[in-house]
């Protein structure tokens, strides 16, 4: 149990994470806590008919494999990511939702995530620029609710013109967060192969994964033929 009145049904590693958030300040974890829980009863679960990922919103976001560090692999196909859908609070909530359905709460489970910037055939694939402004809303709500989750984001591949970008993104991540930041260079059109570099994170097996997630979900957002 969290030794803080108040939070007597919050597990060991569930106030473990908050507390090493706020490098074991009892305080400053306790006020994190607080905001999280009240962020949860107004969040979670999304709203009957709100949008989610696969139900109204790409699912742009698949559970899948091991990484070499025997980390869970998250996969974000970033291409997927439709402005014209919703707003990015919208889109973080429920990126935040099929966090929250796939870890357990009790656990003290981090995950590496593959960040795959390429496009996709029938994706809205949106101009990176265009994606500042979700990865910050993603990032402002994952680090508040989700702290000590992340064990490693590879975002990949990056074309060294878009490494620039890193600079401006890398702002409104908190120090933690960007230290766990890779990129792996790369061309990023839609038919480049993943980069040889991603071998040090993910095994074949794991890779194969990928990318039949990322081809499977190519055709499902192909036009169905009449």
């Amino acid at each position: 149990m969290a030794p803080v009145a108040g939070f007597e049904a919050i597990s060991d590693a569930e106030w473990q994470r908050f507390l090493d958030a706020r490098d074991g300040s009892v305080p400053d974890a306790s006020e994190m806590l607080r905001e999280h829980l009240a962020w949860r009863a107004a969040t979670l679960p999304l709203p009957a008919g709100a949008p989610a990922l696969g139900a109204g919103l790409p699912d742009l976001l698949v559970f899948d494999g091991k990484a070499r560090s025997g980390h869970r692999v998250a996969v974000l196909m970033a291409a997927m990511y439709d402005p014209d859908l919703a707003d990015v609070d919208t889109y973080a909530n429920a990126i935040a939702a099929k966090l929250d359905a796939s870890l357990d709460r009790d656990v003290a489970e981090r995950v590496t995530i593959i960040a795959d910037t390429r496009g996709g055939d029938g994706w809205a694939n949106p101009p990176a620029t265009s994606v500042v402004p979700f990865m910050r809303a993603v990032s402002a709500t994952l680090s508040a609710n989700f702290p000590e989750r992340l064990h490693c984001l590879v975002v990949m591949p990056v074309p060294w013109i878009a490494s620039t970008l890193w600079t401006v993104v890398k702002q409104f991540l908190d120090p933690e967060t960007a230290r766990k930041v890779v990129l792996l260079d790369g061309a990023a059109d839609r038919a480049a192969p993943l980069p040889d570099s991603l071998g040090e994170y993910l095994d074949q097996d794991c890779t194969r994964l990928l990318t039949e997630h990322r081809s499977r979900a190519i055709e499902a957002s192909q036009p169905k033929a009449s």
